[in-house]
């Protein structure tokens, strides 16, 4: 069976799971260029998490002040 992009999308963003993200971000603090790259595909993933509904609109708020503030 084959998956689109949005349904095969994994990872701490799919999951609202903001304690990983801020953990990702924590450990690149020191690689701004990896953590430029970490931010920029995140926010790509969390915009197609976002049209496909699945977290709850705490976990959207979280994850969403993670990217626009890091």
């Amino acid at each position: 069976e084959t998956k689109g992009p949005l349904a095969a999308l994994t990872g701490p963003i799919v999951r609202g799971d903001d304690k990983t993200i801020l953990s990702h971000l924590a450990a690149m603090s020191d690689m701004p260029l990896h953590k430029e790259i970490y931010l920029a595909l995140s926010k790509m993933a969390f915009q197609m998490v976002k049209e496909r509904g699945t977290l709850d609109s705490g976990q959207t708020d979280a994850v969403r002040s993670i990217l626009d503030n890091s």
